[in-house]
């Protein structure tokens, strides 16, 4: 079988093994109806989402996508995990639990149902950023970030920049401020729904930002997809194929990307 055939039916079996999922995990039940057109999002010649062409997609929320007793498996793990950047002006740390395969390894059945939300949102919102395409899990990432006078992602055109699809997955919200937005068009910010256990799926090119953590502490979980092999390094890697070209001792980001 020529290398091109093996990856068409690679892509068609990941297909099918997803939408067994999505019917095993009745992940259908939590989409919204959707109110607007279907979109197409047009791509740069690297294969990702032009930023103002995904300014105009919608953010998904999947509420309660997650029960009380997976986001606390999530916590637990991220927990044997080390932190990976801290930013002590900011109170803002960060651990990479996709590290050596860990989230894979450990928890399975939840990034299953994580891969299988993104398929069907990817579908309903008529974006085809997945289809036919061979994706790979970026990054996940946890965020812990307690009250500070920085600890905001302030620029309002941040975008993640790569991938092609992001999933915030709210494993403790804050209990003032850490509110998530995004940058409409027009120039609109817009305020978003997120609750403890729910699931947001947007387009990664889509301009976002958080405000800054008021009182209590907001932990969150960001996984990145991206056409790609799923990468396994302690960083947000821009490899997606093949060995890292990013050595252990390379410096961190200088700040978070959630």
């Amino acid at each position: 079988m020529s290398a091109s055939k093996r990856e068409l039916s690679s892509v068609s079996g990941t297909r099918r093994r997803i939408q067994r999922l999505a019917r095993a995990l009745s992940v259908a039940r939590l989409l919204p109806r959707r109110s607007k057109p279907v979109m197409q999002v047009s791509l740069e010649p690297s294969w990702t989402p032009i930023p103002e062409c995904a300014q105009r997609t919608e953010v998904v929320r999947l509420p309660a996508f997650f029960s009380k007793e997976e986001t606390e498996k999530i916590l637990a793990l991220g927990e044997t995990v080390p932190v990976h950047r801290f930013l002590r002006e900011e109170k803002w740390e960060t651990r990479y639990l996709h590290a050596d395969g860990r989230f894979a390894t450990a928890l399975p059945t939840l990034l299953d149902k994580l891969l299988a939300a993104a398929h069907m949102v990817d579908t309903q919102q008529g974006w085809g950023l997945l289809t036919g395409r061979a994706i790979g899990v970026r990054l996940a990432e946890m965020h812990r970030v307690q009250p500070s006078m920085s600890s905001t992602l302030l620029a309002r055109k941040h975008y993640d920049r790569g991938s092609l699809l992001t999933l915030d997955v709210m494993l403790k919200p804050a209990a003032a401020g850490g509110i998530f937005s995004t940058l409409e068009v027009g120039g609109r910010l817009r305020d978003h729904q997120f609750e403890m256990g729910d699931l947001l799926v947007f387009v990664s090119h889509k301009y976002h930002c958080v405000s800054g953590v008021e009182e209590g502490t907001r932990c969150v979980m960001v996984l990145e997809l991206w056409e790609g092999e799923p990468r396994v390094c302690a960083h947000r890697c821009d490899t997606r194929c093949g060995e890292c070209e990013r050595g252990e001792n390379e410096p961190p980001d200088r700040r978070p990307h959630r």
